[in-house]
């Protein structure tokens, strides 16, 4: 089975636009892709910011289908909170949920939205990444 770079050497790739998340609730579309599938790249700059911001969510896409909707704006409103700390540490996050095909080993296609969040310095040019536009899991 190929990871996820191998994928990306054997395959067609897309460059992605991301978009940079403001406040919390920014990230709601990137959350709901995030439960099935998702890749998250960071600066190493501001570790404990970064790895605060990437655990908690992680935490809140893995049970994000289990939280209340008050749970659910809540979770945001955290995450809003990390966006601030991000911040202050000159970092933004980034982020994108484009379909994209998963095959299985079968051969079986599934679209769905794949998950792009990356936290990066803020940049005045557009921030993109690089997918290939099949995966094979």
């Amino acid at each position: 089975m190929d990871t996820f770079v191998e994928a990306m050497a054997k395959t067609s790739h897309e460059i992605v636009e991301l978009t940079p998340a403001a406040r919390g609730t920014d990230l709601f579309s990137v959350i709901e892709a995030a439960q099935y599938a998702r890749v998250i790249d960071h600066d190493d700059s501001a570790a404990e910011a970064v790895n605060a911001f990437v655990a908690r969510f992680t935490d809140y896409a893995e049970a994000w289908e289990r939280k209340t909707p008050a749970e659910q704006t809540a979770a945001l409103e955290r995450l809003g909170e990390d966006l601030e700390a991000l911040g202050r540490a000159g970092l933004y996050v980034y982020w994108a949920a484009p379909e994209r095909d998963f095959v299985r080993d079968g051969g079986t296609t599934h679209s769905m939205p794949l998950a792009v969040v990356k936290v990066a310095p803020r940049s005045n040019e557009p921030v993109t990444v690089r997918l290939p536009a099949i995966v094979r899991v």
